[in-house]
């Protein structure tokens, strides 16, 4: 089986990489330090309370501990990420747009300031 003893590789490389023991495994997770040894070795397999036990205890969620690429909380992250990038957009979008009005006014002001033409039908009609 080797999605066990990738298992097993994943929780000795993290607990190895935090610099603790077995025995500080063990005693965080709540299980002996015989069913640590077996989880590592890839020749028992942690039923799922004991599993979420382990990677609470290594500071790590259950997905990761597992490989699964799309861990919940690395889409969360992600989600954060991008919510920050359209914030930001959003915020040029509204910065372009008050340009936009300022040019249009200037564009309309300079059009007041020349000379305006009057049609015929407009000089011929007398005022009311």
């Amino acid at each position: 089986m080797w999605v066990v003893e990738a298992l097993g590789e994943v929780l000795r490389s993290r607990r190895e990489q935090l610099g603790m023991s077995q025995a500080g495994l063990a005693a965080a997770a709540g299980v002996s330090l015989r069913q640590v040894g077996r989880y590592e070795s890839g020749e028992q397999q942690p039923v799922l309370g004991v599993a979420l036990s382990l990677a609470e205890a290594l500071g790590m969620t259950l997905n990761e501990m597992v490989g699964h690429p799309a861990a919940p909380h690395n889409l969360l992250q992600r989600v954060d990420e991008l919510q920050g990038q359209i914030a930001s957009l959003a915020e040029t979008v509204r910065s372009l747009q008050e340009a936009v009005e300022v040019l249009q006014d200037r564009a309309l002001g300079a059009g007041d300031q020349q000379p305006s033409r009057t049609s015929a039908s407009e000089v011929t009609r007398a005022p009311s």
